[in-house]
């Protein structure tokens, strides 16, 4: 009899013919690099839908829960790619980052790089191919968009020649540039899917998968204003403790303008960082009955690549490093430290650390299940939630922390206002535009980006942060007889899952 072991096995080794990076992450030598475009999307649509298929008639054995509940999610998602196809732009920034990533890491340190790199400038004059496609059916990047995606193929077409030596890459991404000019041509001002044919049918299935949860965009829209609301009552309050103006315009210049917010070196903000981590330390197993076997620790980026990173990223231990937040250690002048307890929080302990480190140290893990693959609503529900156990372990018993905190949950919390009314047709750029600077304390050029983002690059994958967030914190509540401790073992100690499959956890617990 199958078992779900046994598909997820299937599906496993799918992965990694269909993709070298997950080849590399298993420690094997990669496959070919296939080309993007319909016919690749209809062949992964149709096998995941034949897997699905008999994923659902398989029963279920005591032990599978969580594997079959990560694997149908996976499955969901690939079964849906052909028709999503026609409603991601594939030459949007954020689409292309994981370029970068394919040729520092699946292809750089490899024997037969040369085959592999053809094989890259061919997915590179696919993707060229996809977007002339786009086009000739209507679908073209609208305006707003254009100058980002012809800055980040600009930045490619010198990059990825440069890391792999091979000048034909500059002609692929030439290729993108000259499509994306091409469709400057025709665009228009209106973004958001929306404003797609099936647009909004494909927004909602999106909702869905990125937040693994039973939840329509107006509800999310409606908890977001609530949410903004009320976090920036709190905001008010704290300011008003600290000396500050009442207003939020007033306030957003008078944080910009305290000296202590900015560190002088990178050394400084690694100081800062650890400053917060050993406040909390202490006080960690009041909450947490295990916790990862690596260590962990803060470490500048490599500066060669800090110019295209906003904040920086963990990077998961190794048999001879710890787990690091790697952070962007330039601009210092203009990078204020007002979140910093919040994100080294979210970004380690008792973040992204606890969560990954553990999973990727339990053997008896499925792959699918230690490598944690799309399920974001788990990993960034969780380090944000992880993050607010900040106001129980004293990281923020400083006003200024708090009020970073608070600003950094308003910041995830305006993403479930504005990316539902951008893709829903709701609002136009400008009052998004509006709406986010009202309740962020980004500056203009970052809000432009993010509404992009939003509503063009990748929609809907920003609410997994606060809806996340939000999930973890009702399970918590479902089970505050219970202790805590147990509830955040039932939480991430079987690794990574659909937030359903996690209550169901929590709830075992709370029983």
């Amino acid at each position: 009899m199958t078992t779900v072991t046994a598909l997820a096995d299937e599906y496993w080794t799918s992965l990694r013919q269909h993709d070298p990076y997950y080849a590399v992450l298993a420690g094997e030598a990669p496959g070919s690099i296939e080309p993007a475009g319909e016919s690749f999307a209809v062949v992964r649509s149709a096998e995941a839908s034949g897997l699905l298929g008999r994923l659902r008639a398989t029963v279920v054995a005591p032990g599978e829960e969580d594997l079959a509940a990560v694997l149908e999610s996976l499955l969901l998602r690939d079964a849906a790619w052909a028709e999503q196809l026609w409603h991601v732009h594939p030459a949007a920034p954020y689409q292309a980052m994981g370029l970068v990533t394919t040729a520092q890491q699946v292809i750089a340190p490899q024997p037969d790089r040369e085959r592999l790199t053809r094989e890259f400038a061919e997915l590179i004059r696919s993707i060229a191919a996809l977007v002339a496609q786009q086009r000739a059916r209507g679908i073209v990047l609208p305006r707003p968009a254009v100058a980002g995606a012809r800055a980040t193929w600009t930045g490619l077409r010198t990059q990825l020649p440069e890391l792999l030596r091979d000048d034909d890459l500059r002609y692929a991404c030439e290729e993108v540039l000259g499509e994306i000019d091409a469709s400057a041509a025709e665009a228009g001002d209106k973004v958001g899917l929306a404003n797609l044919p099936g647009g909004e049918q494909v927004y909602r299935a999106l909702v869905r998968q990125e937040t693994t949860l039973d939840v329509e965009p107006e509800e999310l829209h409606r908890l977001g204003l609530e949410e903004c609301a009320s976090l920036s009552e709190r905001m008010a309050e704290i300011r008003s403790r600290l000396g500050g103006p009442a207003g939020e315009e007033e306030a957003r210049d008078w944080i910009r303008a305290q000296p202590h917010l900015y560190a002088d070196s990178p050394d400084a903000v690694a100081a800062t960082y650890r400053r917060h981590i050993a406040r909390i330390e202490p006080r960690i197993g009041s909450l947490f009955r295990v916790l990862p076997r690596a260590g962990h620790d803060v470490r500048r980026a490599d500066p060669s690549v800090e110019a295209g990173m906003t904040f920086g990223y963990y990077q998961p231990p190794t048999s001879s490093e710890p787990g690091l937040y790697r952070f962007n250690g330039s601009g210092l002048g203009t990078r204020s430290q007002l979140t910093a307890a919040a994100l080294i929080l979210h970004e380690l302990i008792p973040g992204h650390h606890f969560h990954l480190a553990r999973q990727n140290e339990n053997a008896a893990l499925h792959p699918l299940q230690r490598y944690a693959l799309g399920l974001g609503a788990f990993n960034e529900g969780w380090g944000e939630y992880a993050s607010g156990l900040g106001w129980e372990l004293g990281a923020y018993a400083d006003d200024w922390d708090a009020y970073g905190r608070l600003s950094h949950e308003r910041f995830t919390a305006q993403r479930l206002v504005v990316d539902t009314a951008l893709n829903l047709g709701w609002w136009d750029l400008d009052r998004a535009r509006e709406f986010m600077r009202a309740n962020t304390l980004e500056d203009d050029g970052q809000i432009a980006t993010e509404v992009v983002r939003y509503s063009t690059d990748l929609p809907a994958q920003a609410l997994a942060y606060r809806a996340g967030y939000l999930a973890f914190q009702r399970m918590r509540e479902s089970a505050r007889e219970a202790d805590v401790r147990d509830v955040h073992e039932a939480m991430i100690g079987p690794g990574a899952a659909p937030l359903d499959r996690v209550r169901q956890r929590v709830d075992e617990i709370a029983q």
